[in-house]
């Protein structure tokens, strides 16, 4: 979530520095959101053929049209404009890398990679099973502490994308639960 304010912030401010030539200020932002609808659909739209021009990729163009409509949206929640920008249009998103992952036998020469014999080893085999037993992401491994992890209960609480500042709790695997267990053990933890 702060993540997604982070970026729509500084697409509002590339927003407004292109059609405005600057910062996005209070009038500034009221200006445009006092915009009669088909002038402001048009400031957008010129706004789009922009960053076409610039040969962007289409989630980024998204994005970034995204967060102006969401500030319209949220202005006109609020009664202080009078428009949408539905009528606006993100651009296809064509896949541009295989998001399969490799294959079990790949992943099994994978788990023989680790020095199971040293801390890192214990805790990258740890990790790798964490990944593959419970097809998390790596943001959503990265998040989680020792305190998220029940290995009592074998569930692991996680924060990841889309979720915001929800947890969910899954479940793990007996081999995730056992490299975890190793892992901690020789970190002196249990």
């Amino acid at each position: 979530m702060a993540n997604t304010r982070r970026a729509y912030q500084r697409d509002l401010k590339e927003f407004f520095n292109a059609v405005a030539g600057a910062d996005p200020t209070p009038a500034l932002v009221a200006e445009f959101l006092s915009l009669e609808r088909f002038s402001a659909v048009s400031v957008v739209l010129k706004y789009k053929a922009t960053l076409l021009e610039k040969g962007l990729a289409e989630a980024t163009i998204n994005r970034r049209l995204a967060s102006v409509k969401a500030l319209v949206d949220f202005a006109r929640k609020i009664g202080k404009c009078d428009f949408t920008l539905q009528d606006i249009k993100g651009e296809k998103v064509h896949s541009y890398r295989d998001t399969t992952g490799i294959s079990a036998d790949s992943f099994k020469a994978l788990l023989t990679i680790p020095n199971r014999s040293t801390l890192k080893g214990k805790r990258d085999y740890a990790l790798l099973m964490l990944l593959w037993g419970n097809a998390l992401r790596r943001g959503e491994v990265a998040s989680a502490n020792i305190e998220d992890l029940d290995l009592e209960a074998g569930t692991l609480k996680i924060r990841g994308k889309g979720r915001g500042t929800q947890a969910e709790i899954i479940t793990l695997g007996t081999k995730a639960i056992i490299a975890l267990s190793e892992w901690l053990k020789a970190r002196g933890e249990t």
